[in-house]
């Protein structure tokens, strides 16, 4: 349309330039990723893609200069071959999409930004780790739906929400008597062993912040993931991102950051920020020589009834992958998704609905066959 241009960032300092531009976009998005902010931004690029062909595209409104939306990406080779554009995503950081200002509409302003993307040469879009529920994934779904592009939308797997109630007694009225007990029982138990207590680092000095963060990636790296060699101690771009990360939100005041000690030993943590009255966690971990007492659950208890007490949030985005151990705090849950769009041209559309028709064909070489003998020895059998 001719009320916006576009414009390509290419080079980290060029980005760094436009905090100003960013941060007034950022604050005019109605969404709760603190992650987005523009130091956090450069955050990411810095410690996950220093090497990597990133771009920015930017759609800036021709009267007032102001941006209008803004989407990272950087260059990946599908098959090895074909260049496409990914989003900003990896292990450590729930993917970002990009930014898009509500005062516009969304499915016209999206289509520009992959009219933007579709000149630099890529085949396709694609968004790894988003929510179904991001308004850019809304507005590409949108697109898909009008005929205009062809889009996969891949379920990955659900995401719980804590939903939090007035008090703690209204957020636990429909826990069965076991539940109640085993959580009483977790506390019991640690009080046997020694004194405990949950400390809130985001309200304490800078250096006890930085302690007890050095304290929370050895009890870590004594875990599963330290085992594995997912810890953040043996993985030093994710290592620096969580240290700006960590010192970034301290500074902005949306730091949420709890440990529970035991005989003044950090034996969990939970490490998150709250934005729009949704606190997100995003890593939590505790001390394997402690599994029997189920230190995750009594923290995790003690941060609910804090957020409750305070009257801080409306829910509390758990990021990771539904699994038993949330899924006992969740009522509530959100679709996270892979999303490949087409851009502006034909091998792009045939691209994309490749790569849907592949796993249609994946699927079926998975499934179990039924052969002929099997069939015949069931109708014996019946």
């Amino acid at each position: 349309m001719g009320s916006y241009h576009t414009r390509v960032i290419r080079s980290l300092a060029e980005f760094q330039a436009c905090q100003a531009s960013w941060t007034d976009l950022y604050n005019r998005c109605p969404q709760h990723r603190a992650t987005a902010q523009h130091e956090l931004i450069v955050a990411y690029w810095q410690a996950f893609l220093p090497s990597e062909a990133v771009q920015v595209h930017v759609l800036v409104d021709r009267a007032t200069e102001q941006w209008v939306a803004a989407l990272p990406t950087y260059q990946h080779r599908l098959w090895r071959m074909l260049p496409t554009a990914h989003n900003f995503s990896s292990p450590w950081c729930l993917g970002l999409t990009g930014l898009v200002s509500p005062d516009h509409d969304a499915t016209t302003t999206v289509n520009e930004l992959l009219t933007s993307i579709s000149r630099t040469g890529a085949m396709m879009l694609t968004f790894d780790l988003v929510s179904h529920d991001d308004p850019l994934v809304q507005a590409l779904s949108r697109t898909a739906d009008s005929g205009s592009r062809v889009a996969n939308f891949v379920d990955q797997f659900q995401v719980g929400k804590t939903v939090l109630e007035p008090t703690w007694e209204a957020f636990t009225k429909d826990w069965s008597k076991k539940r109640r007990r085993f959580i009483r029982r977790a506390g019991e138990q640690l009080g046997e062993v020694g004194s405990w207590q949950m400390k809130t680092l985001h309200s304490a000095d800078w250096s006890e912040v930085e302690s007890a963060w050095a304290k929370c990636l050895e009890v870590e790296s004594l875990g599963w993931k330290g085992q594995n060699g997912s810890d953040l101690a043996a993985n030093s771009g994710a290592k620096s991102y969580y240290e700006k990360l960590l010192q970034h939100l301290y500074q902005t005041g949306e730091l949420r950051f709890y440990t529970l000690e035991l005989d003044g030993r950090v034996i969990a943590y939970d490490l998150g920020y709250l934005k729009q009255r949704v606190a997100t966690s995003l890593k939590v971990s505790y001390h394997p020589e402690y599994t029997s007492y189920s230190p995750g659950h009594v923290l995790n208890s003690l941060v609910i009834q804090d957020l409750i007490q305070k009257q801080e949030a409306d829910w509390i985005d758990t990021v990771g992958e539904l699994n038993a151990a949330n899924m006992k705090w969740c009522r509530e849950s959100y679709l996270c998704q892979r999303v490949e769009v087409s851009l502006d041209n034909w091998f792009s559309r045939t691209t994309v609905r490749s790569r849907e028709w592949l796993r249609v064909i994946k699927r079926r070489l998975n499934e179990k066959p039924t052969t002929v003998a099997a069939e015949a020895a069931a109708e014996n059998d019946g």
